[in-house]
């Protein structure tokens, strides 16, 4: 929250020893703010000291007559009645080392600027909410009046210097002019105004440098923001895409044109192609870095999306065509022979020959053939083998030593069911004979 009593100033460096930036890097760091977690984009804007100020900027351009979302989340830090003074999401076209100090969170006085404030001190004479409060203000003027307050000052709830990140989203709509801010998760925008931004702030310029700044003056917080993810156009890299034919087929590309660059120039794809032009990708998002021969050497992001004219089908192979598949698959756009999709299919595994239409899960097991017909990994499974023995002088009795089998039960000719016979070449010779 912001302080009446201290003055605020712009800091305006060039110098390389206070803007904390590396040539590669995304995000350009100046006064007191530092990235703190890699792994989560995090910066620490200000330190819970007085006088603490930083900001941290996207290090090109974007382009304003394209939508763009940027999402993440901020901390206000632990102190509530002796903290202050809060982070601003601001755009402005001056310089990636812009920021200030005290109570004006860090963008007072960068003109033109659009910002969105999140002010944990109360201001009287700038007409404040006493709670923390919101509002989106232009040109680095802090005082909400009918000249630079777009929208708000809106007071939160409850306090939000309560240690806990709170989740922020900022959109805009290219087509409508729409500018939304979602706050803490909310399906409801906490603002949404109809502003043209290139019109009303920069005198018809769609470019403009995207960021967060903070600062403290003689009440103190340790304030953070942690850029979760930016969707935008850059400015400085034109592209053509070239969908791919099918999503599983790599004949798309990006035809690139970099502007405002001191040649020759070094392009360098997230996928590891060094040329200018981007040829022969599957669908996906494509980042290329372009870099210049200025000294200090320029560079610019841009981020391109190849798609597909075709998405890729899972096709499953049948080539006994009876209906199951063995789970071999394919994922191409063109059906392959001998592959179905699996609506054509009754079963898109377990086929164990795929080669024979007569084995499958489906199938009735048949007795006798040595075969898994339905595939339940046995062979003749309830299957009733029948012994017959051979009754050669046929008195009904058969011989032990002399027998067929089969699984149908019917008894083959010359044969009979028992096996009883001790001479099966004599009728007169049997178990149901008279003993002589």
């Amino acid at each position: 929250m912001k302080k009446n009593f201290l003055s605020s100033f712009i800091f305006l460096c060039c110098a390389m020893l206070i803007n904390k930036f590396a040539i590669a890097q995304t995000y350009v760091t100046n006064g007191d703010a530092s990235l703190i977690d890699v792994s989560l984009n995090e910066y620490r804007l200000s330190f819970d000291v007085q006088g603490s100020n930083g900001s941290v900027w996207y290090q090109n351009k974007i382009d304003l007559r394209n939508d763009f979302t940027v999402s993440g989340e901020i901390n206000l830090g632990t102190r509530d009645g002796d903290g202050a003074d809060g982070i601003a999401f601001v755009l402005q076209p001056l310089s990636v080392n812009a920021g200030g100090a005290g109570g004006g969170i860090g963008y007072f006085g960068i003109n033109p600027s659009f910002a969105v404030e999140f002010d944990t001190y109360y201001n009287g004479d700038r007409f404040d909410p006493f709670e923390d409060h919101c509002a989106i203000q232009l040109n680095g003027d802090v005082t909400h009046d009918a000249t630079h307050t777009v929208a708000g000052p809106t007071a939160f709830p409850g306090n939000i210097e309560d240690g806990l990140w709170h989740r922020v989203i900022f959109s805009w709509n290219a087509t409508t002019k729409n500018f939304r801010m979602y706050w803490n998760g909310s399906a409801t925008p906490f603002f949404d105004v109809v502003y043209d931004i290139s019109a009303g702030v920069f005198s018809g310029s769609p470019y403009a440098y995207f960021g967060f700044t903070a600062a403290t003056g003689s009440l103190t917080n340790e304030q953070k923001v942690r850029i979760s993810s930016a969707v935008f156009v850059s400015e400085g890299v034109a592209g053509s895409i070239k969908n791919a034919s099918c999503s599983s087929v790599a004949d798309g590309g990006v035809d690139i044109t970099a502007t405002g660059l001191t040649a020759p120039l070094i392009y360098q794809w997230s996928n590891g192609t060094i040329t200018e032009d981007l040829t022969s990708v599957l669908p996906g998002t494509y980042v290329v870095t372009v870099k210049d021969a200025a000294i200090p050497q320029r560079s610019i992001i841009s981020t391109f999306v190849v798609g597909a004219d075709v998405n890729a089908t899972t096709w499953y192979k049948d080539a006994d065509k009876d209906g199951y598949s063995d789970g071999t698959t394919e994922t191409i756009c063109v059906q392959p022979s001998g592959y179905k999709m699996a609506s054509e299919l009754i079963a898109i595994s377990g086929d164990c020959n795929d080669d024979n239409i007569n084995v499958n899960p489906g199938a009735t097991e048949i007795c006798g053939n040595g075969i898994d017909d339905n595939c339940n990994g046995q062979i003749d499974e309830g299957c009733v083998l029948y012994i017959f023995y051979k009754d050669a002088d046929t008195d009904t009795y058969g011989d032990p030593t002399s027998s067929v089998t089969n699984y149908t039960g019917v008894v083959p000719a010359g044969y009979v069911a028992n096996n009883s016979d001790c001479n099966d070449d004599n009728i007169n010779v049997n178990p149901g004979a008279t003993e002589i």
